[in-house]
Order: C-alpha cells, then sequence, then structure tokens
C-alpha cells in the first residue's frame, strides 16, 4: 500500500462526519500534520465573547478553534501544551492505520462533549471559559479496544 498518512487521515475523517468544520494542514518543514477543528458558535447579538488573547467578537457567529497535532518526535520541536492532543510518529515509518482511527474517534467524543458544555457556557451556565478537552485515558482505551476486536490497522502509511 502506497497511501500516506496524509491521504489515509483525510480519508479516516471524512468517513466519521464529524460535528464540526475541519480541515487538514501539512507543516512540511515542521515535520506535522495538523487537524484543525473549528466550531462555529451563534449566540445572542448582546452578549460578547473574548478569546485568549482579549479580542472580543460582537457578531452573532464565532468561530471556535482548536487542533491536534501529529509530529515527528525525532526532529519537530513543539509546544504540546498549544494543541488539544499532539501525537508523536516516526518520519522514517509513518503512522499506523490504527492509531489514526483512535484519534479520529476521540476527536468525535471530544467535540460530543464539548457541544453541551459549549451551550452552557454561552448561556452564562457555568465556567467563566470553554475550551475542548482531550481525554487520554478514553484514547488509551479506544485504542486498547480496537486492537482486542482485531479492528487495529497495524498498516504504516508513509510520512508524504
Amino acid at each position: 500500500m502506497n497511501k500516506s498518512m496524509l491521504d489515509m487521515i483525510h480519508e479516516k475523517l471524512e468517513e466519521h462526519n464529524l460535528s464540526c468544520e475541519w480541515r487538514l494542514e501539512w507543516h512540511k518543514p515542521f515535520h506535522t500534520v495538523e487537524i484543525v477543528l473549528l466550531l462555529e458558535v451563534s449566540y445572542p447579538p448582546d452578549n460578547s465573547i473574548s478569546d485568549v488573547y482579549g479580542h472580543s467578537n460582537h457578531e452573532d457567529r464565532f468561530i471556535f478553534e482548536d487542533s491536534v497535532l501529529f509530529y515527528d518526535r525525532g526532529s519537530a520541536k513543539i509546544k504540546t501544551e498549544e494543541y488539544l492532543a499532539s501525537i508523536p510518529f516516526d518520519r522514517k515509518r509513518g503512522i499506523q492505520g490504527g492509531l489514526a482511527e483512535a484519534v479520529i474517534k476521540s476527536i468525535r467524543l471530544t467535540l460530543g462533549e464539548a457541544n453541551s458544555r459549549l451551550r452552557g457556557f454561552l448561556k452564562n451556565e457555568g465556567d467563566p471559559s470553554f475550551e475542548l478537552h482531550w481525554n487520554e485515558v478514553n484514547f488509551i482505551q479506544t485504542i486498547e479496544t480496537l486492537k482486542e476486536i482485531g479492528r487495529y490497522d497495524e498498516t504504516y502509511y508513509r510520512y508524504p
């Protein structure tokens, strides 16, 4: 199989029909692949939302953005705390299909949990801030479950 990890991740993202817009970005000089998640939020026009940089949006729509990063553990220099999740891979081997599947299943779960928290946040019913939360335990359990039921794709998809 000569499919690249970019092709495979793109196919998996399309298969899972995520509840948000997304884009796949390859940062060749940094040996990273980023899944950017874009959640469009509508809220009453008399409210405003400020981002982490203090910029306020006074329109009736707001785009919330977060990312999952695949990075070459040997050469990429990243700040893992700046991403929803950061997943290392070996640039020479690529990434196993099962790992990408588990990442995307975890993204889907993360988005599902975030939707109700986001509605509460917009109605001022809780936290003064909103962010997506990656559940590492669920991610590891997803990998284990895929392996147990024989659906973990051990094929390595090459780095482009």
